[in-house]
């Protein structure tokens, strides 16, 4: 074997323990952060996809309190009234809040008399339309139970925030959907992964609730609770002849991590303030025949949508990043996307560690041995290294964007440049010493340009 060759592998052995420190780090979770940024990267990369099944967003926005809610505490009454006009006029499928309409919402400035007739006229329209799932939600995300977590203690949780009795009287918890995001693996920041479940057993009490999307998808498909069935690996929805018409794969026994469709405030994304929904309805019941017209061909559009109602004013505060967003954006649209990955079937995957191991490994490997070559066509092979990687940058996106699979980024092209540079490095100290020692031994016998032919030879 060439000499040069030779000592290519043995300085490359010794730059073993680089990519296994890239290993180390990527499992210990020391590298989240830039992997976390590189999903954004891909899924920026990939662009946003339409939606697979019609989804339409009400706005709580700064309009519609201003001009039709008035100020805290909101109305109950009146969401029951817009409910009832998108179900009466827009035929839509299901409904969904995302904002805990709990009891302890009321302000003790509001005399009780109005707060309990507020609450019956919203409890008239959701006890009769289960169709309206309601939020239930965690204070804190280290409230929820996670079961990758090992949290399985359940007597150490308390109960999530639900909606105030009396609007679930009739369905009780096939009315809630849980609202929410795994804080800790999704870095504290950005919407990444969400608990598809929580459990609840204390004093004597056990309940399981679902997440809003999955509950939203199975009344959307006139579905009972039963419909939902759980497994280790998964949970499915099941028709009447067994069939699973939804299969959502979980990690962790409980966790789904998110396809994002789009940016919020896209056009794929429809969108209608509540204030226009009730603007529509006054032109249909009190509006000249043109007003009629227009508030018929506006609620010809929510015709058999699924619809979130949401706060999106800033002033809520209910914003976090996306990653299809460059600033915070609604929460409201968490929940919209994981419905649009249940129903799309598009789930982001994952390869076993060990697969992201090898990968790390093989490309360190093959990168620095090129990069460090040395020898009449080192040129080419270091020219040829760099190819490799942005080979593999190139497939790395080419795979999430058409296949929606993850393979690993920062470890592997971090290990494979650390480990190239630090032997490129190494290879010009001993290359300058062994030509300090040629110079040495045979400058003062041979001509210079003799020396530099054997430096550059690297024979004997």
């Amino acid at each position: 074997m060439n000499k040069a060759v030779v000592n290519t592998l043995r300085r490359t052995l010794w730059l073993l323990p680089i990519p296994l420190i890239w290993i180390l780090l990527s499992h210990m979770g020391a590298l989240s952060f830039f992997e976390n940024k590189a999903m954004d990267w891909r899924f920026r990369q990939r662009g946003e996809i339409d939606a697979p099944v019609k989804l339409i967003y009400v706005d709580l926005d700064a309009e519609s309190f201003r001009d039709y809610l008035g100020e805290r505490p909101w109305p109950r009454s009146e969401f029951g009234k817009i409910s009832e006009i998108l179900f009466v006029l827009g035929k839509v499928k299901a409904i969904g809040f995302d904002l805990v309409l709990s009891k302890f919402n009321a302000s003790i400035l509001v005399p009780q008399e109005y707060v309990d007739q507020d609450v019956e006229e919203f409890a008239r329209v959701t006890n009769r339309n289960p169709n309206i799932i309601l939020a239930t939600a965690y204070s804190q995300g280290d409230d929820m139970p996670l079961i990758y977590k090992g949290e399985t203690d359940l007597e150490n949780f308390d109960f999530p925030e639900t909606p105030h009795p009396r609007f679930i009287q009739r369905n009780g918890i096939n009315q809630m959907g849980l609202i929410g995001y795994d804080q800790e693996i999704s870095d504290g920041i950005t919407p990444r992964w969400v608990p598809m479940f929580s459990e609840a057993s204390k004093y004597g009490l056990n309940f399981t609730y679902y997440q809003i999307a999955l509950q939203m998808a199975r009344v959307s498909y006139g579905l009972p609770p039963e419909a939902i069935k759980r497994s280790e690996d998964k949970i499915e929805l099941v028709d009447s002849n067994g069939l699973a018409l939804l299969s959502i794969p979980l990690w962790g026994q409980q966790m789904l991590e998110i396809n994002w469709f789009s940016k919020f405030y896209s056009q794929k994304n429809p969108r209608y303030s509540l204030l226009q929904v009730a603007t529509a309805y006054a032109f249909y019941t009190e509006g000249d025949e043109e007003q009629q017209a227009q508030a018929d061909e506006f609620f010809r559009e929510f015709n058999d949508a699924i619809v979130f109602i949401g706060p999106t004013d800033p002033l809520l505060q209910d914003l976090a990043p996306s990653p299809m967003d460059d600033y915070p954006v609604p929460k409201v649209g968490v929940h919209a996307n994981v419905l649009k990955t249940i129903f799309s079937g598009i789930y982001i995957g994952r390869i076993p560690d060990w697969s992201k191991y090898l990968i790390t490994i093989a490309l360190t490997i093959v990168v620095a041995l090129m990069a460090t070559s040395t020898g009449q066509h080192s040129r080419l092979l270091k020219m040829a290294s760099g190819m490799i990687l942005f080979g593999y940058i190139f497939i790395l996106f080419w795979y999430f964007s058409n296949l929606h699979i993850v393979l690993p980024l920062i470890a592997p092209v971090g290990a494979a440049l650390s480990t190239s540079l630090i032997g490129t490095f190494v290879q010009l100290i001993i290359e300058e010493k062994q030509k300090g020692r040629i110079k040495d031994l045979f400058g003062t016998y041979v001509s210079p340009e003799v020396v530099h032919q054997m430096i550059e030879s690297e024979e004997e």
